[in-house]
């Protein structure tokens, strides 16, 4: 994108943002709200978004870029732009989270299931130019189609490590029932995950 439009399209946003946030602290039409929001952040690409209480300030507002790199550069621009608005705080991709380590998925009958990722295992591998490739053991999944294993992986690795990690520093990702003996001996639980992960990449303590 052009940056003299990319400029336009942030300064009129906010413009935006600004005469309508009381939209978004006084729902009275959800689904007016969300069509709202999809006009504007989709003037930027494929990205999605998420309002709800902050940690520092009464709401946040954050702008995903999907897992994409490029579109991560935008999102950031966008909230650097940010005005100083007393009640809000703002995110250009999702951060790590507190959670429970349950994931949703459906099996292969389409029933729901509720997964404790805490009980996986993984293997990291450092690659030589300083991207890491995750191997993990999910051994209850074993009704899940491959292509919705992988998705509840990258789900907890994005939820676990925040989304920027991911995106800069993910180079792969595999779920397998059982690790290749090379692997088996490195195995870790999935809740050291951060921990290594940064440390492998010269992030971490």
């Amino acid at each position: 994108m052009d940056q003299r439009v990319l400029l336009s399209k942030i300064s009129h946003f906010w413009d935006w943002f600004q005469e309508n946030e009381q939209m978004f602290k006084e729902v009275t039409d959800p689904q007016a709200l969300v069509e709202a929001m999809d006009n504007q952040i989709l003037e930027f690409g494929m990205f999605s978004w998420e309002v709800g209480e902050g940690k520092t300030r009464p709401y946040y507002l954050l702008v995903s870029p999907n897992g994409n790199g490029n579109r991560l550069e935008i999102s950031y621009k966008l909230m650097e732009a940010a005005p100083d608005l007393r009640d809000w705080e703002f995110h250009y991709c999702k951060p790590p989270r507190a959670w429970d380590y349950r994931i949703e998925v459906y099996d292969q009958f389409l029933v729901s299931q509720q997964i404790d990722a805490s009980e996986w295992e993984y293997v990291l591998v450092k690659t030589p130019d300083n991207l890491v490739e995750v191997i993990i053991q999910a051994n209850n999944m074993s009704n899940v189609d491959p292509e919705d294993k992988l998705n509840a992986a990258e789900t907890a690795l994005i939820k676990i490590l925040g989304e920027e990690l991911v995106i800069d520093y993910l180079c792969a990702l595999e779920v397998v029932s059982e690790f290749s003996p090379e692997h088996e001996h490195y195995c870790q639980a999935m809740r050291t995950l951060r921990r290594n992960f940064e440390k492998l990449i010269g992030k971490g303590r």
